[in-house]
């Protein structure tokens, strides 16, 4: 029952670490894997304060992903429109992605929906073909380095409970 154990154990790290590209919280399914394996085993090697450095870091994607899907099409020209319309049209990529290609499809949905919203959201300002466009790159660029540290934060943390646990 043990090996079945710890390897559903690292079954759900593998899950965290690949989640960000299906545009799940990765990082708080590896602090709830952490908080789980605490508990079985008493907080003997997963100890209260392990448990607060994972959350930090998982507070910390969540953050970093928010702000740089904002300033990554900010720092592109869009408009607080613009902004809008790229975050809506990554919420609704994500959702849109998942129903027609279950694996990949929230990832490919969220980087394209972020682009589309930010550039037909611009595109409505009337501020030209060329500023949406360029609002709608900096929206998919933003989103595309949200995921890649969010990816590097759950390895991170992977790493760290993985050393504190073997």
């Amino acid at each position: 029952m043990e090996i079945f154990g710890m390897v559903v154990f690292i079954a759900v790290l593998v899950l965290g670490i690949i989640s960000p590209f299906l545009g799940l919280p990765g990082t708080f399914i590896i602090l709830a894997d952490a908080l789980i394996y605490g508990l079985v085993t008493r907080f003997q090697k997963v100890t209260v304060w392990f448990l607060i450095l994972l959350l930090g870091l998982a507070v910390a994607g969540e953050i970093f992903e928010f702000f740089s899907n904002i300033l990554g099409a900010k720092h592109y020209g869009a408009s607080r429109l613009g902004l809008i319309g790229s975050f809506l049209g990554g919420l609704i990529g994500i959702f849109v992605g998942n129903y027609l290609f279950p694996v990949v499809g929230p990832l490919l949905g969220g980087l394209a929906g972020g682009f589309l919203g930010a550039f037909l959201f611009e595109l409505f300002r009337k501020e030209g073909a060329k500023r949406a466009i360029t609002a709608g790159l900096g929206a998919f660029l933003g989103r595309v380095a949200a995921i890649a540290v969010k990816v590097l934060i759950t390895i991170i943390m992977v790493i760290l409970i993985l050393t504190k646990i073997l």
